[in-house]
């Protein structure tokens, strides 16, 4: 598939807070929104934390207060899938589940790749909140920018049958500081081997 094929499942670039369709579907079967400055996170001198990766789905850095999640609430969210180590919390996930949040955590070292049974773990976690009525997730690492990338470069694929090139420019367009190294792309290159079936995945 070449990029005019992978945009027309990920969507077009749009001004800011425009949705991201296509002008015969409605957003619910347009399958991908691009990011879009969020008015009641990124005020004028705040640097942006996380980034609409597509319908649902939001990526960033770790939390550093309860009142981050009471954003993320205004955004629908409704689960938190922490890509770290457990040191790394600020907002511990006994006080994400206490506020009613959905939560995994994934054990990570900064740097490394995830394992493919992780992906697939992650990947599974993500659609299922994906999948409920008005649920959207949050997916993080500490800066945002390895581990989660890795995560959601993986659910890209396995979602949107996009290949993995695809999936990481997709990306890389929205959170300009990813950086995904040959180790992660090592084990994505296997789960894209794996699942070769993009519309009916076996790892969703």
């Amino acid at each position: 598939m070449d990029m005019a094929g992978a945009q027309s499942k990920i969507g077009h670039k749009h001004p800011e807070n425009q949705k991201c369709t296509t002008s015969s579907m409605k957003p619910e079967e347009s399958g991908i929104q691009v990011e879009r400055p969020l008015n009641a996170l990124h005020k004028a001198g705040q640097q942006q934390w996380f980034y609409q990766l597509c319908r649902k789905l939001y990526i960033g850095r770790k939390l550093f207060s309860v009142k981050e999640l009471g954003l993320l609430r205004n955004e629908n969210v409704v689960a938190v899938l922490s890509v770290v180590l457990p040191h790394e919390h600020i907002v511990p996930p006994d006080a994400i589940k206490a506020l009613g949040f959905r939560h995994l955590e994934i054990n990570v070292r900064e740097g490394d790749p995830l394992t493919l049974l992780q992906l697939v773990n992650g990947i599974k976690f993500i659609n299922s909140i994906i999948q409920m009525r008005g649920g959207s997730i949050y997916v993080h690492c500490r800066l945002g920018r390895v581990r989660c990338v890795m995560l959601c470069v993986g659910y890209l694929m396995v979602s949107k049958g996009l290949t993995l090139q695809e999936a990481e420019q997709h990306v890389k367009q929205l959170v300009p500081a990813s950086k995904i190294r040959r180790k992660h792309r090592e084990v994505l290159a296997e789960l894209e081997r794996l699942d070769r079936n993009k519309q009916h995945s076996r790892f969703l």
